[in-house]
C-alpha cells in the first residue's frame, strides 16, 4: 500500500485510539458526524486493524457485530454521518414491501424491517462471507418480516464468479467478467422469477448497490418495475457499470423505458437528465 509520509505519521498518532477506553470515547464522539469533521480524522483506518477485529454495536435499537478492519463495519462502528443512507431510510414507510439488493452484513435490511413493521423486507446477498455475517446479525434481532437469500440477481439465471476487489471492503465484491484469481462461484437469478417477490401484492421500494451490476439486475426485474413502479434507490458508478459492459446513460434510458420519469441525486436533490455528465460519476440516484 502506497502511503505518504504525512499519513504514516498521522497513523502513528491514530494508533493510540485503538486502546479500548480511547476507542470507545472516540466512537461516542464521532457518532453522526461528517467524516470530514476534525475529530473523525483521529479515527484509525480500517487497514490499521488486524483482519477480523470484531465489535458489537447497538445503534438505532439494532444490535450488530461488525468487523472494523472492513470498510462497512468501520463506518458503522464509528457512526459517521451518511446523508445518502439517511435519505434512503426516509423513503421507507411502515407498510412498505421493500427489496434490498446487495444486503451486505444486513444494516440496511434490518433498518428497513424496523421501519416497515407492517410490510415485508426481502434481501439478496450472494457473497458467502457477507451472507453469513448478515444471517448472524439478523439472528441478533427479532424481525419476522425480514428474509435474505444467498444468491445474486441479474438478467439471466446462471452461475458467475465474484471477486474480492479490496480486502478492506468486502462490500466492494463484484462479479468478475473473466473469473479472476481468488473469485468464488455465486448463483444469479432473475428477480422476475423469484416467487417470494413475485407473490407480493405491491412492491414500494427497491435499493440496489451491486458494484456495477445494477443494470443487469434491473433488466431481470423489468416485469416487476413495470407492474409495481417501486421507488428505486440505485448506486450509479459509471466506471463500475462500464466494467460490466453497461453505462450510467444506458441505465437511465432503460428506466425511462420502464416508465420512470423522475431522477434525482440522493444527497443534492439535483435532477438527473439525459445530458448529465456521468463521466467517472459515483452517487446514489432516486428514481420514481
Amino acid at each position: 500500500m502506497n502511503i505518504s509520509v504525512k499519513v504514516r505519521v498521522l497513523n502513528l498518532f491514530r494508533c493510540v485510539f485503538k486502546l479500548p477506553i480511547l476507542e470507545q470515547w472516540l466512537a461516542a464522539n464521532t457518532l453522526n458526524k461528517s467524516p470530514n469533521h476534525i475529530i473523525c480524522k483521529l479515527v484509525p483506518n480500517p487497514y490499521q486493524y488486524a483482519p477480523a477485529t470484531y465489535r458489537t454495536i447497538q445503534r438505532d435499537h439494532l444490535t450488530l457485530e461488525v468487523d472494523i478492519s472492513d470498510y462497512i463495519g468501520h463506518l458503522l462502528f464509528f457512526g459517521f454521518l451518511d446523508s445518502a443512507i439517511t435519505k434512503l431510510f426516509s423513503l421507507c414507510k411502515p407498510t412498505d414491501n421493500v427489496i434490498d439488493i446487495g444486503t451486505n452484513i444486513g444494516w440496511t435490511a434490518l433498518n428497513f424491517a424496523k421501519r416497515s413493521h407492517s410490510g415485508s423486507v426481502i434481501g439478496f446477498e450472494p457473497d458467502p462471507f457477507n451472507y453469513r455475517a448478515c444471517q448472524l446479525n439478523i439472528a441478533r434481532n427479532t424481525f419476522p418480516n425480514l428474509t435474505v437469500y444467498p444468491f445474486g440477481l441479474g438478467e439471466a439465471t446462471h452461475q458467475v464468479m465474484m471477486e474480492l476487489r479490496t480486502p478492506e471492503n468486502r462490500g466492494g465484491n463484484r462479479v468478475a467478467p473473466s473469473g479472476n484469481p481468488g473469485s468464488v462461484p455465486v448463483q444469479i437469478r432473475r428477480l422476475d422469477e423469484v416467487e417470494e417477490v413475485v407473490s407480493l401484492s405491491k412492491i414500494h421500494l427497491m435499493k440496489l448497490d451491486v458494484e456495477g451490476y445494477e443494470l443487469k439486475v434491473l433488466r431481470g426485474a423489468k416485469a416487476i418495475l413495470q407492474k409495481h413502479k417501486p421507488i428505486l434507490f440505485i448506486e450509479v458508478d459509471d466506471d463500475n457499470l462500464k466494467d460490466q459492459n453497461d453505462s450510467a446513460m444506458e441505465l437511465l434510458q432503460f428506466l425511462a423505458q420502464c416508465g420512470y420519469r423522475s431522477f434525482e441525486h440522493s444527497e443534492t436533490g439535483v435532477e438527473i437528465t439525459p445530458d448529465y455528465d456521468f463521466s467517472h460519476c459515483h452517487f446514489d440516484m432516486i428514481a420514481r
